[in-house]
């Protein structure tokens, strides 16, 4: 479960960033 879940963070930071950036 630790591998889907660092994948996720790792979609979801750069999601995060574009949603910040814009």
């Amino acid at each position: 479960m630790t591998r889907t879940n660092r994948e996720m963070v790792q979609i979801f930071l750069p999601f995060l960033s574009l949603r910040i950036y814009d």
